[in-house]
C-alpha cells in the first residue's frame, strides 16, 4: 500500500495501519484515511460539494490523485483518499 500511496498521491508514508474499513497514515501532522470506494463513478461532483464545503463546515477534504481524479484503482478495487 505504501507504493499505491506514493505513486498516486506523491506522499511517502512509512507507516500504514490497516482498520476495519480503512488505511490510515499521517502525513505533515495531517490524518489520512484510505478509503475502498464502491460508489458511483460520478465523483466530479461529490468533488465539487466537497471544495465548496470546506472552511464553512467541519469536513474531510477529498484528495485528487496526480491525473486529477477523485478514485485510483489498484488491483481491480477503487479507493478514494480524505484528509
Amino acid at each position: 500500500m505504501n507504493n499505491f500511496i506514493d505513486y498516486f498521491y506523491n506522499i511517502k508514508v512509512n507507516n500504514i495501519t490497516k482498520k476495519k474499513q480503512y488505511y490510515m497514515f499521517i502525513f505533515n501532522n495531517y490524518i489520512y484515511k484510505l478509503y475502498v470506494y464502491d460508489g458511483n463513478d460520478n465523483t466530479n461532483y461529490l468533488v465539487n460539494i466537497n471544495r465548496q464545503m470546506l472552511g464553512r463546515t467541519l469536513i474531510s477534504e477529498i484528495i485528487l490523485n496526480k491525473d486529477g481524479n477523485a478514485i485510483s484503482v489498484y488491483n481491480n478495487t477503487k479507493y478514494i483518499l480524505i484528509k
